[in-house]
């Protein structure tokens, strides 16, 4: 996984990495990903659900 809040939210998968876009954290509203890492960086390595 890599995060950046200027280029975005990256996910390693099986075939590729995935691009996330949108993102909506716990009771929140869904926003650009770029504006939610702004205010809540994500560690490479992290795990969420």
């Amino acid at each position: 996984m890599f995060s950046d809040s200027k280029k975005g939210l990256f996910v390693k998968a099986l075939d590729g990495v995935i691009e996330v876009k949108e993102i909506q954290g716990e009771n929140a509203k869904r926003m650009n990903t770029s504006d939610f890492l702004r205010g809540t960086p994500i560690n490479v390595g992290e795990i969420f659900g």
